[in-house]
């Protein structure tokens, strides 16, 4: 039971953001006064959990896209598609909303990323609340058997929402694997308009250049094209 708890707790920190019950475990001892908690520390850790909730809330409604030459951009996704402020100077756009090369609905908001974003938000408060020292210090009396088994519960439902929902975005702390058509920008059009003005020069040179006039050893005149 111990080893299928640990999985699980493992499997719910990977829907996280990267780094975030990591972060959230480092500031947790000091936040609860190492377990010893009066009212004071009770209230710091409460604030201290809605804050770091409030992080992987926000982070599910980001996404990111990546261009030819392997940068990567994130931004927030709106009803408009997904914006950041900089994306009309540096993707050469029309605006700074980028909605996408194959036309779909994959940067606009929808109604699954509210789900992910509760889940994501469920998964992180119960590893926050059934893991020391947050238990120790608002609960230090629980059965052990709320704190194994109330995990797999979450694990398994959670994992069964994740798997029928869309995929989830690649946003910031999120992986980047099985990146679609459309988080990938073109931007070689762009690229290669922007240099077809400069082979006109040489063109115009080529094109005045007709012929060299040379004399033979009997007097005659030739043309020699270049």
């Amino acid at each position: 039971m111990a080893t299928s708890s640990s999985q699980l707790f493992n499997n719910l920190a990977n829907l996280l953001p990267t780094g975030t019950f990591m972060a959230f475990q480092t500031l947790a001892p000091i936040f609860t006064n190492n377990s010893v908690c009066g009212a004071i520390e009770r209230t710091m850790s409460g604030i201290l959990v809605v804050i770091f909730s409030l992080i992987c809330f926000s982070l599910s409604f980001t996404d990111s896209l990546t261009t030819k030459d392997g940068q990567i951009y994130y931004g927030i996704v709106t009803t408009k598609g997904l914006y950041n402020s900089q994306f009309k100077r540096l993707l050469n756009i029309d605006s700074n909303f980028y909605v996408g090369n194959t036309g779909s609905s994959q940067f606009y908001l929808r109604f699954s990323d509210f789900l992910n974003a509760f889940l994501t938000v469920v998964s992180f408060c119960t590893l926050a609340l059934l893991t020391p020292p947050l238990t120790h210090c608002f609960y230090p009396y629980i059965p052990s058997t709320i704190t194994k088994t109330v995990p797999i519960i979450v694990a398994l439902l959670v994992g069964m929402v994740f798997g029928l929902s869309p995929p989830a975005r690649h946003g910031v702390g999120f992986a980047l694997g099985n990146i679609g058509p459309d988080n990938i920008l073109d931007t070689s059009n762009d690229q290669s308009s922007a240099s077809a003005p400069n082979l006109a020069p040489n063109l115009n040179k080529s094109a005045s250049r007709v012929s060299l006039l040379k004399k033979d050893t009997n007097g005659n005149e030739g043309t020699t094209a270049v």
